[in-house]
């Protein structure tokens, strides 16, 4: 069988349910990546949503085993929650008091009345390391008109910094997948 890269997966392979694709049970609240198509109805009916940050009704029997995981870590109006927005986002463990994030303190809730600090659901806005580079330039006048050409004299020395130069961001290589995010058993 020859095999066509521009065919959806849809139409090479049976569809399983991702629950006999998965060895485990999968908890409410897990959040694994996704390469399928995002306006897949079949995922929604395994129990599976694309985490974009929508907001679901805190009384909706379909979300009740969710809002119990998750609660208002990513953020709650008075009858609605937030679900996790991965979208054009890295993901980081929580720090848990390791000091592996220094700012953890500083983290904020990516919804109104969602977690902050070193909590599920916090956020941090990008941010590059300080750090300098500076340049030191030599004034020197030579004698000479030829391979024995000699330092003359010392004239002082300029120290200055070095232009700026890069993209709009601070990223490693990467690649796009979809976070989605189990909703029900």
């Amino acid at each position: 069988m020859e095999s066509n890269p521009n065919k959806p997966i849809q139409e090479t392979a049976p569809i399983m349910p991702l629950s006999a694709a998965l060895p485990v049970n999968v908890p409410v609240g897990a959040v694994m990546m996704y390469a399928g198509k995002a306006e897949n109805t079949w995922l929604e009916s395994q129990g599976w949503m694309i985490c974009d940050g929508r907001a679901l009704s805190m009384t909706d029997d379909n979300y009740a085993s969710l809002y119990k995981t998750i609660q208002n870590a990513f953020g709650a109006t008075a009858d609605k929650f937030y679900i996790p927005d991965c979208r054009g986002m890295f993901v980081r463990g929580v720090d848990m008091g390791r000091h592996q994030d220094p700012n953890s303190s500083q983290r904020t809730p990516q919804q109104p009345n969602g977690n902050s600090g070193d909590a599920v659901g916090s956020v941090q806005k990008d941010e590059f390391r300080a750090h300098t580079h500076q340049l030191r330039k030599w004034y020197r006048s030579f004698q000479g008109q030829d391979a024995n050409d000699k330092p003359y004299d010392d004239q002082g020395q300029d120290w200055g910094n070095t232009e700026a130069s890069g993209g709009s961001e601070t990223r490693p290589v990467n690649v796009y997948l979809y976070y989605i995010i189990k909703f029900r058993a």
